[in-house]
């Protein structure tokens, strides 16, 4: 898997929202991905073979991680397929994210543009309905006003309660928009989703963003939806991975 760190405005402007989320979800974005994922002592990742062809599994491990991401480790897995590409894998230098991978337009011309984007970072809940239903509307509030001081033309369109696979979580919605040279005005959409992880007081922030460059997403309400998101959200799953290893 060839490196994706590249030098578009639109690619640098996702992996700049993927700052934006302080201690709940931030990215690493200035250190390139490793040219292979396997193998390696930071993750683990396996091809496995679906209906949809070969997809890349990551499955999230504690080894190699520092800092915030170390405190905060949470076991999880997910999958994607060819068309997407690895930015971010919780190694890289100040790095907060687990994870964050995208799909990308090619451009030789003005280098490859956002269509569409996850990462996967922590935050902690209080594992209490009650106590849950007072702290996740105050975590959003705080990572909206975050965007919100950042982001071209940014509004929360909608938040409540979520739920990717058999996982309950929480999330809000919001549009934005930036200027590029190549493209113009592009719209930057994103769905936050705080996800928790059943009976432990962990949980995973993901982040997905999609850009109006993307012919399937017409808006927010698109994303995790619509375009291929929804195939990759479908393999997400909390819990260790075993490895051969575990199997001897």
């Amino acid at each position: 898997m060839k490196s994706i760190f590249k030098h578009s405005v639109l690619k640098r402007k996702a992996a700049f929202a993927g700052c934006l989320l302080g201690a709940v979800i931030l990215s690493g974005c200035n250190a390139p991905a490793p040219d292979s994922v396997e193998n390696t002592a930071a993750n683990t990742a396996t091809n496995t073979v679906s209906g949809s062809g070969e997809l890349t599994q990551f499955a999230n491990i504690e080894t190699g991680l520092k800092g915030q991401l170390k405190q905060n480790y949470v076991d999880f897995s997910i999958s994607y397929p060819p068309s997407w590409e690895l930015q971010e894998y919780g190694r890289e230098v100040n790095a907060q994210n687990f994870l964050k991978i995208e799909r990308a337009l090619p451009d030789k011309s003005n280098g490859d543009f956002t269509l569409e984007n996850l990462a996967v970072g922590f935050f902690k809940h209080a594992n209490n309905p009650q106590r849950n239903a007072e702290l996740l509307p105050k975590t959003v509030k705080v990572l909206s006003d975050q965007f919100a001081a950042k982001l071209s033309n940014y509004k929360k369109v909608s938040e409540g309660k979520a739920k990717i696979g058999e996982y309950s979580g929480y999330q809000f919605l919001f549009t934005s928009t930036m200027k590029t040279p190549a493209k113009g005005e592009v719209a930057l959409w994103g769905r936050a989703v705080l996800l928790m992880e059943p009976k432990t007081t962990k949980g995973v922030a993901l982040l997905m963003l999609a850009s109006g460059l993307a012919p399937e997403i017409k808006g927010p309400a698109d994303i995790g939806v619509k375009g291929e998101l929804p195939s990759i959200l479908k393999t997400f799953k909390f819990g260790k991975q075993k490895t051969s290893d575990d199997k001897n």
